[in-house]
């Protein structure tokens, strides 16, 4: 009779080890897709909205990490493209950019504002999401073509044109790339 039990007490504890199997996939799965993406393209991992703290005093963006992070701030005139103001910035832990108050005194009326930090010495540009390919805020590495101001004015093409006026695929260049 005591074989029986210690066979059946076996069977329970495989039972009971394979109810855990799908919590340690949950866990695990994400897991290994971080660590991957982390050695296979750093950069989706470098954004670091967190890191931006508005001091309202002096008006100016600054850095609230304990690491280097590029900032870039843009600010969308009422009046259209031409009036934008947009600016990036590498900026120390504590430090601050310039005040951004003379500038939006000449923008002629706020339409909108955005920011994108991302970790040194990743730089804030636009980037191509995998899924649906539109355009996104993202940070790149230096020499990408797509570094620079005025990532908020674009929007996705199932939206229409973008702000800008400007006519841009990203399927363009995806075939560039290749």
């Amino acid at each position: 009779m005591l074989k029986s039990e210690g066979g059946a007490s076996k069977a329970s504890l495989g039972k009971r080890l394979g109810c855990l199997f799908p919590i340690i996939a949950f866990v695990t799965f994400p897991l290994l897709g971080y660590v991957f993406t982390s050695f296979v393209q750093p950069q989706r991992l470098a954004k670091v909205q967190q890191c931006i703290a508005f001091n309202t005093s002096s008006l100016a963006y600054g850095n609230s990490c304990d690491f280097d992070i590029n900032i870039q701030y843009c600010f969308w005139s009422k009046e259209g493209p031409e009036k934008d103001v947009c600016f990036d910035e590498h900026l120390a832990p504590g430090r601050e950019t310039r005040p951004v108050g003379e500038h939006l005194a000449k923008l002629g009326g706020l339409l909108n504002d955005h920011q994108i930090a991302c970790k040194a010495p990743y730089l804030p540009g636009r980037t191509v999401h995998p899924n649906n390919k539109q355009w996104r805020p993202g940070c790149l590495k230096k020499g990408h073509e797509n570094i620079g101001p005025h990532v908020s004015r674009t929007l996705p093409k199932w939206f229409g044109q973008d702000m800008s006026g400007k006519e841009d695929s990203p399927l363009e260049l995806e075939e560039s790339e290749h």
